[in-house]
């Protein structure tokens, strides 16, 4: 039941997609599936049920190198006499720590400032010391796979405990020691770095690494890992204004894409743009936040205010030979077109721009992912604009023409490997299918995509949202939104698995 049930809420555009299909695997076969988990490089893994059999230690045993595997209970049972008690929560005195703290204040300082686990010698070449001086931290400390975290009671407590200039050493010397190695290729390094700058005040040197990490790896960095940065990012104004304009807008996109609209809004209308392509795509983030808060009054008519400056802002572009720009002015009509179809329910006008994007893009259509997947999801809703308006039953015309946009669409979706608005122009299928009274059409393309899932939950949301999101919000933007952030150049579908601190997650 646990598998089945943390399956279905892994979104493989914010997840590790390895530890998706072992989960999977777990659903499927279970033990069969665990060590599919376990395999897993560096792998963390916390059960907090013991297990009942031998056969299940044996294979927790077999987890690879580095992986960490915590069980959760208070006696050892005789399957399981070879592994260790770890006293996770063991009493800490507070005259304890602070005797530790004293003795060993750099090092203290460094375990306590540190997201990270950190080998034993690490901490005392930092430090100064022998590593054979710290072994008082111990009964305070964690093995992580064979490193060593500061448990959250003992850290607040020195954090609590250290003068300031010693935790702005600590903080100094891990930025020396994650610096040490190419921080660009290793992202995580990258948001220690930035928040140990940001500890320190020192936005502008937080905004030069994640720069130079941009130019040098930033295409790969996923969802997750942006959003985490514009987690740092919005503590630091300076910050934020270091950073170049590409960089900028990653990872504002990242926070739209997981709805944090409340903190983007006000971050982009700070940001000062000259050119009109960046001014455009500006624009076009602001109006997506107000799509996403669509109840609140106003929303709506600054939401087609932004729509129709970017798309004004991407004309002056093109007139400026801007590189991009006559592909960013359809995206943008695009865009606007949506607002027409979801919430005017203008489908006449929202379907004749869309007909005028494909036989724009046609030619080029199937020459990068970017325009090819702007042709899909441009087929994709002009048969919903076909598809939604028209009577019940539908009649044969009108499923003909809805079926030949979405198979023009696919078409092209299926030759790039766009998998998400596959998914959504097999969505539209199935409607038309279900409109037209026909359970005779061919099977769906790509039917066990986990997108699938996704796509046909937001589908439901639509109709029963969920306890704790506003109705109107979710009926309306989900459609208007969802294709929308997962296009080239607004927000790129990745996969990643966020670790949080102490490197569990």
């Amino acid at each position: 039941m646990w598998a089945e049930e943390a399956y279905r809420q892994l979104d493989p555009r914010h997840h590790d997609r390895e530890i998706a299909q072992a989960i999977g695997a777990i659903r499927e076969t279970g033990l069969n599936g665990l060590v599919r988990l376990l395999a897993i490089p560096d792998i963390v893994v916390l059960l907090a049920d013991v297990p009942d059999s031998g056969i299940a230690w044996d294979v927790l045993a077999g987890a690879a190198a580095g992986s960490s595997i915590v069980v959760v209970g208070s006696a050892v049972p005789d399957a399981a006499r070879q592994w260790a008690v770890d006293r996770l929560m063991t009493d800490m005195a507070r005259d304890q720590i602070e005797a530790v703290a004293r003795a060993q204040p750099l090092a203290s300082a460094i375990l306590s400032v540190s997201e990270r686990a950190l080998a034993t010698r690490d901490i005392g070449r930092l430090a100064g010391v022998d590593a054979a001086r710290l072994a008082g931290l111990d009964p305070f400390c964690v093995s992580v796979g064979g490193q060593r975290v500061l448990a959250e009671t003992a850290r607040r407590t020195m954090l609590e405990l250290l003068p300031h200039e010693v935790i702005d050493g600590a903080h100094r010397s891990c930025i020396t020691m994650l610096l040490d190695r190419p921080i660009a290729y290793d992202f995580g390094a990258l948001v220690e770095v930035v928040r140990h700058h940001v500890s320190l005040n020192e936005g502008e040197e937080a905004a030069e690494a994640i720069n130079a990490a941009w130019l040098a790896a930033g295409s790969g960095w996923t969802i997750s890992d942006r959003a985490r940065l514009f987690d740092q990012a919005t503590q630091s104004r300076i910050l934020l204004d270091g950073l170049d304009v590409a960089p900028f807008f990653s990872i504002c996109e990242a926070a739209i894409v997981l709805q944090q609209v409340e903190l983007v809004g006000p971050i982009l209308n700070a940001r000062f743009l000259r050119a009109s392509d960046e001014k455009a795509q500006k624009h076009a983030m602001l109006s997506e936040c107000f799509k996403a808060d669509a109840a609140r009054p106003g929303a709506q008519q600054e939401m087609r205010r932004h729509a129709e400056a970017a798309v004004a802002e991407a004309q002056a572009a093109v007139g400026a030979n801007s590189p991009g720009a006559a592909v960013q002015l359809l995206q943008y009509r695009h865009n606007l077109a949506r607002i027409s179809q979801y919430f005017d329910h203008d489908y006449t006008g929202a379907l004749a721009i869309y007909e005028a994007i494909r036989e724009e893009i046609r030619p080029s259509a199937y020459a990068d992912s970017t325009q090819g997947h702007l042709f899909a999801a441009a087929s994709r809703n002009a048969a919903e604009c076909v598809l939604d308006p028209a009577k019940r039953p539908l009649d044969a015309a009108v499923s003909e023409r809805a079926e030949v946009f979405v198979q023009e669409g696919l078409e092209v979706a299926q030759a790039l490997r766009l998998a998400q608005v596959a998914m959504d122009l097999n969505y539209t299928r199935a409607r038309i299918a279900e409109a037209a009274n026909d359970n005779q059409r061919p099977p769906l393309s790509w039917p066990n995509c986990p997108m699938a899932r996704r796509t046909a939950a937001i589908r439901f949301w639509r109709q029963s949202p969920p306890t704790g999101w506003p109705g109107t919000r979710f009926a309306r933007a989900a459609d208007a939104s969802f294709g929308m952030m997962h296009e080239p150049g607004f927000g790129r579908c990745a996969c990643s698995s966020t670790r949080g601190r102490n490197g569990l997650s």
